[in-house]
């Protein structure tokens, strides 16, 4: 008993003595990993400032074994991260960064620090850089956790080995990078990221302005570089500031000092085509900030040509873009052109269409797309105007939207179901009222059911063999598709319709379902035979009377040949025969080329005719009519040429001659012939039924333009059948030529009419294709020199029609139609004569869809109301 005692007073004795000596200890946030300093961060870009000072702690920071001081750094998207200890008393702060794997990397030396560059664009001058504080990158930072250790090395300026450690931590993400941490190899104006004066060509002239304030502090030289096209000679003017200019070429030897000091004396230099790097440096003794020169390149025998009415688009000058220019050059001379500019993201995704000067306020239409994270499209903009006219790519500060009067919504907007498909959930058009309303074409994926209800299907099916020469069809039902084997896409538009499409698994459209009122639909259901041929279209009408299992033939059925869309396939898969509700079928005869030759449809074949089409070698139809009959196996292919020809086809072929043409591989009853068609020459001219040349010859109008001497591949004339009278089967066939010019324009029809003359149409295109000049002579058998009209056409120089001025003979011109257009090129106003009268001028509005929901006059008005699906 005693002896319990005492050992229970030994316990009680050593735990005193334990808890006397020991010393409880608070740890403050930083001091150790399992307490570290949390980093605040936010989307897209953030600043976080923070200041510790570890001799609160009792001790100093300099490097010792368990002296760090901890931050935790959670992201939750890919991050361009800086960590900086700039301010710190500790001139030499190491910085380290552990992930869940252990240390990432050490931080970058000292003297290679990064320049702040601030939201406003200016440099950052307010810091001090201590040599040797530390300076930390980690560039696209995955998502996850992290614990960053800072830890001082030794004293700075002051030779201070205690106080304050300062953290500084930059994120943003990769698009969002309009301040943060620069690093030197991508500043502008440096040698390695230079500035662009652009791609020279000779009678240009650019001016050059920089200030000291666009370049980070204490840096005084800057580099510019350009790139000649051609040899030419570079003419320099200075401004009267201190500073020195060399030009080095491609491979950074110097070529010459262009200027030095203070001298503003132009300076003259011949140079070769090339590129080149500009450098330039203020002078110790420069008190000016700003540093201005401008260059003139020319060429003694190759002036730049006038164009005053071309804003001059030339290479977009954007740095870092991608972008593919396609040049449409308006002018024989290649003086006037018109750029279309696309600019490409990282990915080679476009994100911006520009047409340089499209816009009739003068500056370019630009067209912008984006996309989430996934690289799917989600917003497509309406054009806006830009306030360049270069094609040069557009930040949103620049683009003008005001045409849509202020709608927050000037895009169309596209939203995808969670799912590696891509498929879209949500399709918004242009607009804020559909934005906000909800009014959006929406997609939902289901599947088929077996039950009853509006995701239910029925399975039809097709009797068919390998060649359906028989024409009856028969359908049968099968019962219904099992759940889950179809399926089904619901479409609702913006007014609410809906439309559910029903797909197997080959990807073959079965069913179309619209619902028509309260548990009602109508179903149209496309049928396939066993060799995957569409067979047969069932409309709402025929389904509904058909939509129970059962068998249905053609040739007993009237629900068949009434309502639905039948059709017949040979061995080759190809139609020959197809039947539409209510009418006799149409029956298709092929050749072995797979050419349809011969065809009939219910009527024909009720008045015993045939149609027949004839081929050239090229697959070009030379003839075509009707006949009573044919004969042939079609084991060749039929075909015709130009009478006289030397043929390959066997002689035992037969041959029909008909309108100068050798028919070859089929026999063909009473012949009558519709059309004939000519091509490559003009040798039908005068033969064949055919009149001569002075009546179908070209003929000058006076504009200068010619025919071009080959035709070859050309369609040069046509035979046209058309009947005599009412009241007999007599036919008389009126004759037309066609004739083109060196870019295989039509510039002139010559066309017999049925009052025994003759048409004649001549066009005159500019350029680039549109016709500014169309002049018609009209002659009759009485009257031989006719009547003549011309329409003369003003464009644009983005092919807008501008005006139609008519002339009748050689009276008074009349002004057709005048028209002008808004900033997005539609049509504003319209008008006809001198204008002089209100109610001979109309004046449009649209809505933010370019529907014209307004037509107003002097004398009328008329307004359009659209339901948000785009009805009346």
């Amino acid at each position: 008993m005693e002896l319990r005692i005492i050992n229970i007073l030994k316990i009680i004795f050593l735990s005193l003595a334990i808890s006397v000596g020991e010393k409880s200890y608070a740890y403050v946030k930083g001091q150790i990993r399992e307490k570290p300093v949390d980093i605040v961060t936010a989307p897209e870009k953030f600043i976080f400032l923070h200041t510790l000072n570890p001799c609160d702690w009792g001790f100093s920071p300099i490097a010792t074994s368990g002296k760090e001081m901890f931050y935790r750094l959670t992201l939750d998207e890919p991050m361009n991260m800086t960590f900086l200890t700039l301010g710190s008393d500790i001139c030499c702060a190491e910085i380290s960064i552990f992930g869940s794997n252990g240390n990432i990397t050490r931080s970058v030396p000292a003297q290679d620090y990064q320049y702040i560059l601030k939201e406003d664009g200016r440099w950052n001058d307010s810091y001090s850089y201590f040599e040797g504080q530390d300076c930390f990158i980690a560039n696209g930072l995955a998502p996850g956790t992290y614990w960053i250790t800072v830890q001082g090395i030794k004293g700075g300026n002051s030779s201070a080995t205690n106080g304050p450690v300062r953290m500084t931590v930059i994120g943003y993400n990769f698009d969002n990078i309009d301040y943060g941490i620069i690093a030197p190899d991508s500043i502008p104006g440096t040698r390695q990221c230079p500035f662009d004066i652009g791609r020279l060509n000779s009678g240009f002239t650019t001016t050059v302005e920089k200030s000291k304030t666009d370049m980070p502090p204490s840096v005084t030289e800057m580099f510019f570089r350009l790139e000649l096209t051609e040899p030419m000679s570079l003419l320099f003017d200075f401004n009267e500031s201190d500073y020195e200019i060399s030009l080095f070429n491609s491979s950074q030897s110097q070529v010459t000092v262009i200027k030095s000091g203070s001298s503003t004396e132009s300076s003259e230099i011949d140079f070769e085509s090339g590129s080149y790097l500009l450098w330039a440096r203020f002078l110790p003794s420069s008190e000016n900030d700003v540093l201005t020169f401008s260059i003139t390149g020319k060429t003694e025998d190759a002036p730049k040509p006038e164009r005053p009415d071309n804003p001059s688009p030339g290479n977009p000058t954007t740095i870092g873009k991608n972008y593919i220019t396609t040049r449409t050059y308006l002018s024989a001379d290649c003086s006037d052109y018109r750029d279309e500019t696309l600019y490409a993201d990282g990915l080679g995704r476009i994100s911006q269409r520009i047409l340089a000067a499209g816009s009739p306020a003068g500056g370019d239409l630009v067209w912008r797309y984006s996309y989430d994270t996934s690289g799917r499209q989600t917003h497509e903009w309406l054009p806006g105007v830009s306030s360049s006219t270069d094609g040069s790519y557009a930040s949103l500060s620049q683009i003008d939207y005001s045409i849509y009067n202020g709608d927050k919504a000037p895009y169309s907007l596209t939203e995808y179901e969670a799912s590696p498909l891509n498929r879209p959930k949500k399709q918004y058009g242009p607009g804020e009222e559909w934005h906000t309303s909800g009014n959006a074409v929406s997609y939902d994926y289901e599947t088929s059911r077996s039950t009853s209800g509006n995701l239910s299907c029925f399975i039809y099916t097709a009797d068919a063999t390998a060649d359906s020469r028989s024409a009856d069809v028969t359908i049968r039902c099968m019962g219904r598709y099992g759940s889950g084997e179809l399926l089904a896409e619901r479409v609702t538009d913006e007014d609410g319709r809906e439309v559910i499409t029903f797909t197997d698994a080959l990807g073959r459209k079965v069913l179309e379902r619209r619902p028509v009122g309260d548990g009602i639909y109508a179903d149209t259901y496309f049928v396939y035979d066993i060799y995957d041929n569409l067979t047969a279209v069932l409309p709402p009408e025929a389904s509904a009377c058909m939509a129970h299992t059962g068998i249905w033939n053609s040739s007993t059925s009237s629900d068949l040949r009434d309502y639905c869309f039948l059709y017949r396939y040979d061995g080759f898969r190809r139609k020959i025969g197809h039947r539409v509700p209510g009418c006799g079928e149409t029956e298709f005869v092929y050749d072995s080329a797979d050419r349809p030759v011969i065809w009939r449809d219910g009527n024909m074949k009720g008045a015993g005719r045939w149609g027949f089409r004839i081929y050239d070698i090229f697959g070009r139809e030379t003839i075509s009519g009707t006949c009573a009959s044919w004969s042939g196996s079609l084991s060749i292919p039929v075909r015709s040429q130009p009478c006289g020809l030397t043929s390959d086809i066997p002689l035992s072929a037969s041959c029909l001659s008909l309108y100068g043409y050798d028919i070859y591989g089929i026999e063909l009853t009473d012949p009558v012939v519709n059309t004939v068609n000519y091509y490559d020459d003009y040798s039908f001219i005068g033969s064949n039924g055919v009149l001569g040349e002075s009546h179908l010859g070209f003929a000058s109008v006076g504009n200068g333009v010619e025919p071009y001497p080959s035709a070859k591949g050309m369609h040069t004339g046509r035979l046209t059948a058309v009947p005599v009278s009412t009241v007999s089967d007599s036919t008389e066939y009126l004759a037309s030529a066609f004739y083109y010019d060196y870019r295989e324009r039509l510039i002139q029809s010559v066309s017999a009419n049925h009052l025994g003359g003759f048409d004649r149409e001549s066009t005159e295109y500019d350029f680039v294709g549109n016709p500014v000049c169309t002049e018609l002579i009209h002659t009759t058998a009485t009257d031989c020199v006719g009547v003549r009209q011309r329409w003369v056409r003003e464009f644009d120089r983005h092919g807008r029609e501008l005006s139609v001025t008519h002339y009748l003979g050689d009276g008074t011109p009349i002004l057709l139609c005048r028209r002008g257009y808004d900033s997005l090129g539609r049509i504003s106003e319209e008008s006809a004569g001198d204008g002089a009268s209100e109610a001979l001028v109309n004046e449009y509005a649209y809505d933010i869809r370019s529907r014209a929901v307004a037509v107003s006059s002097g004398r009328y008005s008329q307004r359009l109301d659209f339901t948000p699906g785009g009805n009346v």
